[in-house]
């Protein structure tokens, strides 16, 4: 299984200027935002793309079960949301990266292809304090093949039978 959070996570990490400790799943809870510079990264939406790709192994000097993996491709958006000072210089260059051989480098080794981000939208707003939060959003799409293996029980000869029906 890819690990879709932990693949965004050593991305932002890497080419954002916000500091590590401070790279956020948004979570449905009651957990303290970070007080300056932070980044929230949220799936929002996964689906398939195609039809299952099938492909089977087995050993014929074994009487083992074969095994049988289906794949499929999935499409993900990740929201990724920047607040602080250089929310929008950190949005501006994921969108801009996002189509480049620089993010398909990086996500390679994780299986994740990017596709593409949408343009930096910017939300700011007043913050707990009162203060405004300086906030820019995209939406980063992402591809990868997600796949499962079964065992197959399998079998040397069998013996067919036909029969002309009029």
């Amino acid at each position: 299984m890819i690990d879709v959070l932990g693949a965004m996570y050593d991305l932002v990490e890497k080419f954002a200027s916000t500091p590590a400790e401070n790279i956020l799943r948004a979570w449905p809870n009651r957990v303290a935002l970070p007080p300056h510079s932070y980044a929230v990264m949220t799936l929002i939406n996964t689906g398939r793309r195609g039809t299952n790709s099938t492909d089977f192994a087995f050993d014929p000097d074994t009487e083992e079960d074969g095994e049988e993996t289906d794949s499929v491709l999935r499409e993900t958006m990740v929201q990724i949301d920047f607040v602080g000072a250089d929310a929008a210089a950190n949005a501006g260059k994921f969108e801009l990266l996002s189509r480049s051989a620089r993010f398909c480098d990086f996500l390679e080794p994780y299986g994740i292809a990017p596709l593409f981000a949408d343009t930096p939208r910017e939300m700011t707003k007043p913050d707990g304090t009162d203060q405004f939060a300086v906030r820019y959003v995209i939406t980063l799409t992402i591809s990868y093949w997600d796949e499962t293996s079964v065992a197959v029980p399998w079998f040397d000869d069998a013996t067919l039978t036909t029969e002309v029906i009029q």
